[in-house]
């Protein structure tokens, strides 16, 4: 992707009249130029590494990922619950025709409890 998302429920608005769901940031996305770097990246803004902060937040996998963890905590208590909602979710991915071997890390990682992911982000409590 050509930028980089701050995907996470607290970002995400619904408007209840149309059903309609708004990304909403306080920051615009951040850019990357033609190399793939950051066209801007500051240590005192971004906490993690700058290779980091660009595959959780400007690659697919990274981006879905980095947001279903998040949400998985708003689930409730129960597990009957959140395994329904895991199932329903990675359904939803594979209809929407996401590339095989970004379905199958995604997939993996959900089945896996996000080991590639909790090598590359820390970040629990956003």
């Amino acid at each position: 992707m050509p930028h980089g998302l701050d995907l996470k429920l607290a970002n995400l608005v619904l408007e209840p009249a149309t059903s309609q769901l708004y990304f909403v940031d306080l920051f615009g996305p951040k850019e990357l130029d033609e190399s793939g770097r950051w066209r801007i990246y500051s240590r005192k803004l971004d906490t993690l590494p700058a290779d980091n902060l660009r595959i959780v937040t400007a690659t697919r996998e990274g981006a879905v990922l980095r947001f279903w963890r998040l949400a998985r905590k708003s689930w409730e208590p129960d597990r009957a619950r959140r395994v329904s909602l895991r199932d329903q979710f990675v359904d939803h991915l594979e209809s929407m025709g996401a590339p095989d071997d970004e379905f199958a890390l995604i997939r993996n990682e959900i089945d896996q409890s996000f080991p590639w992911l909790n090598a590359l982000y820390s970040e629990q409590n956003v």
